[in-house]
């Protein structure tokens, strides 16, 4: 068999009344087949109870005491009256399982029911019959002790009612032949003296091909074994019994689970002459109620290997069930957290919100959404997405997902700091550049060539600052949104380092810097002007985070195809376990940050823009010994070797 068949095809398209109920008998849900019986919609009774449809009301303590028994553990069947949406009866024979969730504890039942409303009245008119024929022979019995007249009499209606009794028999002989239950009768030995035709549809064989046999013939051995124990023991208490369920082998060889019922069978002189009863095929119920626990099972797993971590809790907040996931961020076992309140874990929230939380949800009849902190065991906090989701309105059961968001809130708050440290990097440059202005604009008049020089000067310098921060951001941005499109030329490598450290002495004043390269011309395959934006970025750094009478070294070598560029400064250095953070968005770490201009995306900005070219950058660091960063291009070769290409 196919296992695309989902459960809910097998439910709505199955030829039985199917619904289920939660723990408090209300309706969770019932297929087209139980709306087409019952003319009521299953999104209409959703979450009401069933003793409203129970007929005659004084049956409702019966029907409770087996809901109850199911919520125990038990199976059951029952036959019951129920009210439909006409007010007219159907009467349902109905088979009740428990519907347990991934620890086995009973969370609701499921049922399967039969309409046998017709069977019923036909039971009724069987046994109006029969009354009626006891009536008769009670009259004959009492006519022969009489006068001729009244032996004519009885003859006469001895004569109609054996003509009534053939009538009555050819009419259950139409009714068993046109029902879909297949009809029988065993005699006390248990072989069948009788069959209906409806056979054929449920195990394949003709009537005839079933009469002189027992039931146990069409069984499996070890279930024949077991049916015929079971039945044994029945008969010996001549007794009725309902609902026995039963595999048998079809003729075509496959299995078939039949539900047996069946009553005894006397003679005039009281003794058992056989059974008289009905199968009715619940293979597809058998499938359907296999088909639950394997969803069931599945639910479990997912339950359990979700990365999110999931709880239950009832409506004081307790916590019924929790998976690995939230075991895991919260470093407590399932037994710890099981049974404790949501506001043990809390650690932001009072009980009081944590009520109105749970309150909110029940009103909504649907879902809510907030964030928090919890504690875990070890009484650290963490930061928490939770949603909560209203699972049945009467239970009082409510699921909550917690995702972690200690990384995003963290990463939150960064990202905060940078924009008011880039707006304050930003405000500077802006603020002299504006007071000089300013003043050229007040005051130029009065102010000597040298003075509006040097005011220009700093405007200029402040704004190329400015840029220098816009440029960074820039790039940054599309870095992060996989934008940075190259334009390589063949780029002159000492012209170029000459060029930015000259810029950078204008910016910072004069200070002593070597330039090392190799004889010959150095040439190499870069985007000039990415190239001009990190060489400034690592000699403006080393202009920062070095003394002021300190050398700065800037250099490169050859390394096979590639060329090695580096800047070495006689700074603080780099402790190792800060070193790995370095090349991270806006970390400024062990540098004397906090006292020099920067945004944090200089290096993360010359990583991405050297690993674009196929190169790779790092750094080389001990503390009180300054820092050296180093990063890689493709090398074209001398101006010979460039000039031949």
């Amino acid at each position: 068999m196919s296992t695309d068949i989902s459960f809910r095809d097998i439910l709505e398209n199955s030829p039985d009344l199917v619904w289920i109920m939660d723990a408090t008998g209300n309706f969770v849900l019932f297929n087209r087949r139980a709306e087409e019986v019952s003319g009521y919609k299953s999104r209409d009774w959703s979450g009401k109870s069933f003793a409203p449809l129970i007929h005659p009301q004084e049956d409702l303590p019966r029907i409770r005491n087996i809901f109850n028994e199911v919520m125990a553990g038990k199976s059951l069947r029952c036959e019951v009256a129920v009210t439909k949406a006409d007010g007219e009866l159907v009467f349902l024979s109905v088979n009740t399982a428990p519907v347990r969730d991934a620890r086995g504890q009973v969370v609701g039942t499921v049922s399967f029911g039969e309409d046998i409303t017709e069977r019923k009245r036909l039971e009724g008119e069987l046994a109006q019959h029969h009354r009626r024929l006891e009536q008769l022979l009670a009259e004959r019995e009492a006519e022969l002790r009489g006068t001729n007249e009244q032996l004519r009499r009885e003859i006469i209606e001895r004569t109609r009612a054996q003509n009534e009794e053939r009538e009555n028999k050819e009419r259950f002989q139409n009714m068993v032949e046109t029902t879909s239950d297949w009809i029988w009768e065993v005699d006390a030995r248990g072989v069948y003296t009788y069959v209906s035709p409806r056979v054929a549809d449920l195990l394949g064989y003709l009537p005839e091909e079933v009469l002189g046999k027992k039931p146990f013939d069409f069984m499996p051995p070890d279930e024949a074994r077991r049916v015929e124990a079971g039945f044994a023991a029945i008969a010996k208490m001549r007794r009725a019994f309902q609902c026995l369920e039963n595999t048998n082998i079809h003729k075509d060889g496959r299995l078939v689970v039949l539900e047996t019922s069946g009553v005894p069978v006397f003679d005039e002189l009281g003794e058992l002459r056989g059974y008289r009863g009905i199968d009715r095929d619940i293979t597809g119920r058998k499938l359907a109620e296999t088909m639950l626990r394997d969803i069931a099972n599945k639910y479990s797993s997912l339950f359990d290997t979700t990365s999110d971590g999931v709880w239950i809790n009832n409506l004081d907040g307790k916590i019924l069930e929790v998976n690995k996931a939230y075991c895991a961020m919260s470093g407590y076992t399932r037994e710890e957290i099981t049974g404790i309140t949501i506001s043990q874990l809390e650690a932001s929230e009072s009980p009081q919100e944590v009520a109105e939380h749970i309150l909110k949800v029940l009103r909504s009849g649907g879902h809510d959404r907030f964030e928090s902190k919890h504690r875990r065991k070890d009484g650290s906090v963490f930061d928490v997405d939770v949603t909560s989701l209203y699972l049945d309105r009467e239970g009082g059961r409510i699921a909550a997902f917690v995702r972690d968001i200690t990384e995003r809130k963290k990463a939150e708050q960064i990202k905060d700091e940078f924009i008011g440290l880039v707006s304050h990097e930003m405000k500077t440059p802006l603020t002299v550049m504006l007071g000089g202005l300013h003043t050229l604009i007040a005051d130029g008049k009065s102010l000597t060539n040298e003075e509006r020089d040097n005011l220009l000067q700093d405007a200029c310098l402040e704004s190329e600052a400015l840029a220098d921060i816009i440029e960074n951001m820039l790039e940054l941005s599309r870095a992060q949104a996989n934008r940075i499109v190259l334009k390589t030329n063949r780029v002159v490598l000492e012209e170029l380092l000459h060029e930015v450290v000259g810029r950078i002495m204008q910016q910072h004043g004069v200070r002593r810097v070597s330039i090392e390269v190799p004889p010959g011309v150095l040439a190499v395959n870069a985007d000039r002007t990415r190239l001009v934006r990190v060489l400034h970025n690592l000699v403006d750094n080393a202009f920062k985070y070095s003394p002021a009478h300190s050398a700065i070294r800037v250099f490169a070598r050859r390394d096979g195809n590639s060329l090695v560029i580096g800047v070495s400064d006689r700074g603080r250095g780099i402790s190792l376990e800060n070193q790995a953070k370095l090349f991270q968005p806006f970390e400024r770490l062990g540098r004397d940050s906090a006292n020099k201009p920067g945004s944090g995306i200089g290096l993360v900005v010359c990583k991405r823009l050297v690993e674009a070219h196929g190169g790779r950058i790092w750094v080389e660091s001990e503390a009180g010994k300054g820092s050296t960063f180093y990063f890689t291009l493709p090398l074209v070769g001398t101006t010979e070797n460039s000039q031949q290409k």
